[in-house]
């Protein structure tokens, strides 16, 4: 890569990091967005997409479990998100990179990745509202 390319790389490292992970100082997003933008270049650019979708989850997953302990004990829906959003997203943005020809382009290719992850979104939302509103009905 040329100079304004590992610019323009770093700028959108550094923001998707940020983006993932907003209580970390940019002291740590900076050295995390240059490692980022270092590995990438071994990444085919048949994989760039799954590359970054990995890079991103792992690094929001890092984030969630760095929170404090008092905000992850028994709490259902920190438990509930990965299995609900990031898990089936892995397994998702890997199929479209490796079998999107052969299986996605039939059924929609890069829109099953964009339309999972708002479908994902409501349907975290609305278990977590249910759970909420079953223990109101309860409690009265």
């Amino acid at each position: 890569l040329r100079s304004p390319g590992w610019v323009a790389f770093l700028i959108f490292w550094m923001g998707l990091l940020r983006g993932s992970m907003p209580m970390v100082s940019w002291k740590a997003i900076a050295p995390l967005s240059i490692i980022a933008v270092s590995l990438n270049i071994f990444v085919r650019d048949q994989f760039a997409f799954t590359y970054v979708q990995t890079v991103l989850l792992f690094a929001f997953s890092f984030n969630q479990l760095c929170r404090p302990g008092k905000e992850k004990r028994a709490s259902f829906e920190y438990a509930l998100f990965p299995m609900v959003t990031a898990l089936p997203l892995i397994a998702i943005g890997w199929l479209e990179s490796t079998q999107c020809d052969a299986f996605l382009v039939g059924i929609g290719g890069h829109l099953v990745y964009d339309a999972y992850i708002p479908i994902s979104l409501i349907v975290f939302y609305l278990i977590c509202w249910k759970k909420v509103t079953v223990k109101k009905v309860k409690e009265m």
